[in-house]
């Protein structure tokens, strides 16, 4: 388990490091900028064009503005229409923000994590889904003056799960914002390529839905009816419980071995944010533990 985990780290860096954000175009911006020497809070969002139940903005949010686009073609990018709101508020506000998207029926959770040492990068992470609209923390930088600015993400739902990895393995019927990301390798292991054009044609590779491109909002009875399935199509293998930065965590490897391919499936849910980390290989002997 710990060289799973030591993976996903890595895959999650990998992410942060060259794709802080998204890199959509907006279309159309709104903005309302207070004045340096005045700060003038707002208490509603406008035009946004926000889910029906989204909740009012957190107390004292000041310059707010949003942008919107539409769907990307790449992995990666967004695969639906989003929204994208800024805005700055004082910290313990956004906490309460954070609770109210949960009270408004987005299932999810928010955390800030600091001094981090096993799983998750420090920070403020947070995803929430109800089906239709997906929420994530893009962004969120403390100021000096104690506030935090937020870059707050919202995309429609859309079916995400990549096509050409049914053949292999069941589907996840779960909500993430992307299709996740595909790294081919050659007989030694190195990274080959990123791009995926259809087809499986180097010698290994993995698929891996990590970090930002997590499944989000997902039940931990969601979790349990999907190893079911993955066990019904053959995959076997140990999961266990643990603590990861202070978040529980349910960790399962799964493998199946066809004419010598040994695929593999790899999943850490972390049953407090309600985030499903997903990998997925066709040469799982490269991720497995060595040692007891």
């Amino acid at each position: 388990m710990k060289k799973i985990i030591a993976l996903f780290i890595s895959a999650t860096t990998l992410f942060l490091c060259a794709c802080t954000g998204q890199t959509e175009n907006p279309v159309e911006t709104t903005q309302s900028t207070a004045p340096e020497s005045t700060v003038k809070y707002e208490t509603d969002w406008r035009t946004a064009p926000l889910p029906a139940k989204f909740p009012a903005p957190p107390e004292k949010m000041y310059d707010f503005y949003f942008s919107k686009g539409s769907a990307g073609e790449k992995s990666g990018s967004y695969r639906a229409d989003w929204l994208r709101l800024y805005f700055i508020c004082p910290e313990n506000e956004f906490f309460l923000f954070a609770g109210k998207i949960e009270e408004s029926g987005f299932k999810g959770g928010f955390r800030k994590f600091e001094d981090t040492t096993e799983y998750y990068p420090a920070g403020y992470y947070g995803h929430w889904q109800d089906g239709e609209h997906l929420i994530r923390i893009n962004k969120a930088e403390a100021l000096d003056n104690g506030d935090l600015k937020i870059v707050l993400d919202i995309v429609e739902c859309s079916n995400n799960f990549p096509e050409a990895l049914t053949q292999f393995f069941p589907k996840f019927e779960g909500i993430t914002k992307s299709t996740g990301k595909y790294c081919g390798h050659d007989e030694t292991n190195q990274s080959e390529t990123t791009e995926f054009n259809g087809t499986f044609e180097s010698p290994y590779w993995h698929w891996d839905f990590v970090g930002d491109d997590c499944f989000a909002g997902v039940e931990e009875t969601e979790v349990n009816a999907y190893v079911d399935k993955l066990g019904r199509a053959g995959f076997v293998g140990p999961f266990a419980y643990s603590k990861a930065d202070g978040c529980d965590i349910l960790s399962v490897d799964l493998t199946k071995n066809v004419n010598g391919t040994k695929y593999g499936v790899f999943i850490l849910y972390n049953q407090t944010l309600k985030t499903l980390d997903i990998l997925y290989t066709n040469n799982s002997d490269n991720y497995l533990d060595t040692e007891e």
